[in-house]
C-alpha cells in the first residue's frame, strides 16, 4: 500500500513543479544516470505553443484523437484537459488500463524526477530504466507493488510524463506508442 503513495506522489510532485519550467536547467546538475541535455527550444511547436514554453500547451492536443483510440480503444469519453498541460484519457468501463494521465512540464522537472526517481530505484521501491530511441532522453518507472507505470521523455526545453496504474507489458507498450506519438509534436 505504500508503494501506490509513493507512485502517486512522484506523478502528482511532477504536476506540482511544473512551473519550475522557466528556470534554468543548468541549476539542476546532472543526475546519478546523466541528466538530459539542455538543447534548444523545438522550432516545430505545435500551433498556439511557443517554442519551449509550457503558457499555451494543450496536452490533450498532443496526440491525435484517432491515434487515441487505436491505442486505447473505446474511452468513456473526451479527454479531460486541465490547465493545458495536463490531460486524462479514461477507458470505457472495464478496459485496460483505465486511466491514462499525460503530463507536460519543463526540462527542470524532468531532470529533478529523473533524479528522485534513481535514488528512490536505488532503495528498491521502484524500477527504472533507460527507454531508448524516444525524445533527447527517457526513462521509465515501474511500482511492481502498485501496479504503476510512468514513461517521462525529454525533447528540447519540454517533457512528458504519461502515467498508468498497470504493470502489464500490453499497457507497457500501449504508453510507449502514445509517447512516440506526443513527442514527436513538441
Amino acid at each position: 500500500m505504500p508503494n501506490r503513495f509513493i507512485a502517486a506522489g512522484l506523478c502528482l510532485l511532477g504536476v506540482a513543479l511544473a512551473g519550475c519550467a522557466g528556470s534554468n536547467p543548468a541549476a539542476a546538475g546532472p543526475g546519478p544516470l546523466g541528466s538530459a541535455p539542455a538543447v534548444p527550444p523545438s522550432a516545430a511547436a505545435l500551433p498556439g505553443q511557443g517554442g519551449g514554453s509550457l503558457a499555451k500547451v494543450q496536452a490533450c492536443k498532443l496526440v491525435p484523437a484517432a491515434v487515441v483510440r487505436q491505442v486505447l480503444g473505446p474511452l468513456d469519453g473526451p479527454p479531460v484537459e486541465n490547465g493545458g498541460t495536463i490531460c486524462l484519457y479514461n477507458k470505457a468501463q472495464g478496459g485496460s488500463p483505465g486511466l491514462v494521465s499525460l503530463v507536460v512540464t519543463g526540462l527542470t522537472t524532468y531532470t529533478f524526477v529523473k533524479q528522485a526517481d534513481t535514488q528512490i530505484a536505488q532503495k528498491g521501491t521502484l524500477k527504472l530504466q533507460q527507454a531508448r530511441g524516444i525524445g533527447d532522453d527517457a526513462f521509465s518507472t515501474l511500482v511492481p507493488a502498485g501496479p504503476s507505470y510512468t514513461l517521462n521523455a525529454a525533447k528540447g526545453q519540454l517533457a512528458i510524463a504519461i502515467h498508468v496504474n498497470s504493470g502489464s507489458a500490453a499497457d507497457q507498450q500501449r504508453v510507449r506508442e502514445l509517447m512516440i506519438a506526443a513527442i514527436g509534436r513538441l
